[in-house]
């Protein structure tokens, strides 16, 4: 008995060890699977909170980068500072966004009120527009830092508050970007996102402020270079049409000459008509067989002279066609020479203006002057204007002609050397010394007396020569001459 009992004993006191290592088994179990669980959750946390973070960081970064794109965009001032405003309402998601001009304390809205909604993206909303600009006028601090203020009251009854930055444009403007949110602050992460989102927006202002400038300029560049042709072309028609003045009276001798002879000839010819007609009346009376003495018909031909009207008619004729010629040449020359307008280039021979130039100026050389000309037959064209060149060689003339007002020698050469078509007009006159030369060429100063000289000459001259992409150069001795050296390029 006692046996069994002991036995039995001994069997309960193992199962309550057993039932004592199971609980604390289980005890230990358990306190590891909390353990786990709890590193798993914890593990879990910071998995979720680490993929927040870095979508955070996917769509901050896709802001930036979508943002940097506008702003590098080739679109207007006017459609950056819209985009900017969207793009910056959607990221920090706000109920509404707009941006407004501040000059000289006015606050101008956008065309027709324009807000942007996150429901409706842009709105015209002209109350909502007023509301934004009281608050913008309301604290008169314009600062280019994000400012979180609350809001007075807009469309509801809750509290709201609102973003804004301002940016400088240009003469005394501000624009003002404000944003309208549920949101009492933006985190210290955001802020940085959006300070990296305004440098870029900064950037990009400036960069269109500063190419409407230089389009400004530009245009202004142009209507001045413009204005600055149209005097110049008419300076060039003025001197021309004063070298004109100058030589009108040459002119008017120089064509009054072959006239003179042409109608002396022709008065001659109106005699040899008379004189003819009376024979042809003799030998019609003789076709028709009318019988006319031999002494008259002798008497008729001497009188008349006929053989010496029949050799001297040649003569007339040749005489007449040389004066026409002549009268032709010079009209031709004054054509080119006083023909206004656009200049327009094209191949020019430049022996043949220099030919027409002297042709010209004939009349005043043909007397008291010496003339030696030397123009190579095989000059190369040069790209040009005929008359404005033309211009420049009667100026050229003109100045030899009255640096020798006792006579001298004028002499123009023209040939090709080392890739170029140069031009000497040398003169044996009174030249000039250093002081003279370094202003030659200065718009209105005249060594000539008053009357005689505009100052304009040389200057438009020389203009000319730039636009055609030719040199000059002067040497001048006083008492001996001065020479004029023009290069051209060929085409």
């Amino acid at each position: 008995m006692n046996s069994d009992t002991d036995k039995l004993t001994q069997r309960i006191a193992l199962l309550e060890r057993k039932i004592i290592r199971e609980k604390t088994a289980r005890e230990t179990a358990e306190q590891q699977l909390g353990d786990f669980s709890w590193k798993i959750f914890k593990a879990n946390s910071e998995l979720k909170t680490s993929l927040e973070e870095a979508q955070k960081k996917s769509d901050e970064l896709d802001f930036l980068h979508s943002f940097s794109q506008q702003i590098a965009s080739e679109n207007s001032l006017d459609e950056i500072l819209k985009q900017a405003v969207s793009s910056i309402s959607a990221f920090i998601d706000a109920e509404y966004g707009s941006h407004f001009i501040v000059e000289d304390g006015v606050c101008i809205a956008t065309p027709n009120h324009e807000i942007w909604s996150r429901n409706q993206q842009w709105v015209a909303s002209p109350l909502l527009s007023e509301k934004l600009i009281n608050e913008i006028l309301r604290d008169d601090t314009i600062d280019d830092k994000w400012i979180l203020s609350e809001l007075d009251e807009l469309a509801n009854n809750e509290t709201q508050w609102c973003l804004r930055m301002s940016v400088d444009l240009s003469e005394g403007k501000r624009c003002v970007f404000i944003f309208v949110s549920q949101q009492e602050v933006v985190d210290e992460e955001s802020l940085f996102v959006l300070d990296t989102a305004k440098g870029h927006l900064i950037s990009g202002i400036r960069r269109r402020i500063n190419e409407q400038q230089m389009r400004d300029r530009t245009l202004e560049l142009e209507q001045a270079l413009l204005e600055l042709k149209n005097a110049q072309a008419q300076l060039i028609q003025s001197e021309k049409m004063a070298s004109f003045g100058q030589l009108a009276a040459g002119v008017a001798h120089e064509i009054n000459n072959p006239l003179g002879y042409i109608r002396s000839n022709l008065q001659v010819l109106q005699d040899y008509a008379s004189d003819l007609r009376s024979l042809q009346s003799d030998l019609k009376a003789i076709q028709s067989g009318e019988v006319i003495p031999a002494e008259v018909l002798e008497k008729t031909l001497k009188t008349a002279d006929f053989d010496f009207i029949c050799k001297d008619l040649a003569d007339i004729v040749t005489t007449n066609l040389h004066g026409v010629e002549r009268v032709a040449d010079i009209v031709k020359a004054l054509k080119t020479f006083s023909h206004s307008g656009e200049a327009r280039y094209a191949p020019v021979a430049i022996g043949a203006v220099i030919e027409q130039s002297l042709k010209v100026v004939w009349n005043e050389l043909k007397y008291k002057y010496e003339v030696n000309v030397d123009l190579d037959d095989q000059l190369a064209l040069i790209q040009g204007d005929a008359g404005q060149l033309q211009q420049v060689f009667i100026n050229l003339f003109i100045n030899a002609i009255h640096a020798m007002p006792e006579g001298g020698v004028l002499s123009v050469r023209a040939f090709n050397e080392d890739l170029c078509v140069k031009v000497i007009v040398k003169d044996t006159g009174c030249g000039m010394d250093s002081q003279v030369l370094d202003k030659l060429f200065t718009p209105f100063y005249t060594t000539k007396p008053v009357g005689q000289g505009t100052g304009l000459g040389l200057s438009v001259s020389y203009a000319i020569l730039e636009a055609h992409s030719a040199d000059i150069t002067v040497t001048s001795t006083p008492n001996k001459g001065t020479t004029f050296t023009l290069s051209f390029k060929p085409i």
